[in-house]
C-alpha cells in the first residue's frame, strides 16, 4: 500500500514530507485488535522462576561434571597454598628464636623477620644468623669506639707532688668541659680535682 492509498482524498501532488508526516500522525495505521495481548504478571513471574531454576540446575550439572582431574587439581592447589603458609610460619618462629638467643628485643628484630623469612627454613636460618652476626659486630665496633673516645677524653692523673700545677690545669679543663657541655669529661675532672684537694690537705 502506497502513500496515495493511505491518505486517500487527503493526498495531493507535490506534498512535502512534513505535510505527509502530519497527515499520517493522525491516522491509526495498525488495527489494535490484531496485536497480541500483554502477558499477565503471574505468567511472567512463573516463567522467570522456571528459567532461574533451569539456570541453577545447569550450573550444578556443569560443576558435577567437572572431571576428577580438575577436582584433584583444585585440591592440590589448595594444599600447596596451605603448605606454603605453614612453612612461612615455621620459618618465622626459627628466625625469631635466633634473634632472641642473640639478645635482640622484639622491637629490634620485628622488621627483620619480613626480610629474612621465606618458605625454605634452612635459608631463613642462614639469613637470620647473618643478620645477627652483622648486628653483633656493629655493636662491638660501637662499644670499642665509645671506649676509645672516653679513654682519649679522660685526663691523665697528676704526678705525685705536683698538686699546685695540676690544680690550675684541672680548673682550666673543667672550664673547657663546661663550655662544650661534655658532662662525662666534666665528671671525671671533678673527681680528679676532689682527689687532688684531699691529697693536698693531708
Amino acid at each position: 500500500m502506497g502513500i496515495k492509498e493511505l491518505l486517500g482524498d487527503k493526498y495531493r501532488e507535490g506534498m512535502s514530507l512534513s505535510e505527509v508526516e502530519e497527515l499520517l500522525s493522525g491516522m491509526e495505521l495498525v488495527d489494535k485488535k490484531t496485536l497480541p495481548k500483554t502477558v499477565e504478571k503471574s505468567v511472567f513471574d512463573k516463567t522467570a522462576s522456571e528459567l532461574a531454576k533451569l539456570k541453577k540446575e545447569n550450573k550444578d550439572i556443569k560443576q558435577s561434571s567437572m572431571t576428577a582431574e580438575e577436582q584433584l587439581k583444585a585440591s592440590l592447589e589448595e594444599a600447596e597454598a596451605t603448605k606454603a603458609e605453614y612453612a612461612k610460619k615455621i620459618s618465622t618462629l626459627k628466625a625469631e628464636k635466633i634473634f632472641v638467643e642473640a639478645g635482640l628485643k622484639e622491637e629490634e628484630y620485628a622488621e627483620l623477620t619480613g626480610i629474612v623469612v621465606s618458605e625454605d627454613v634452612e635459608e631463613t636460618q642462614k639469613r637470620a644468623t647473618s643478620f645477627v652476626n652483622l648486628i653483633l659486630k656493629q655493636k662491638e665496633d660501637t662499644e670499642a669506639k665509645v671506649k676509645a673516645d672516653l679513654t682519649k677524653s679522660t685526663p691523665k692523673p697528676p704526678a705525685p707532688g705536683d698538686n699546685h700545677n695540676n690544680q690550675n690545669s684541672i680548673d682550666e679543663q673543667i672550664k673547657k668541659a663546661q663550655e662544650v657541655g661534655d658532662t662525662t669529661l666534666l665528671a671525671a675532672l671533678m673527681r680528679e680535682k676532689a682527689s687532688i684537694d684531699a691529697n693536698g690537705k693531708e
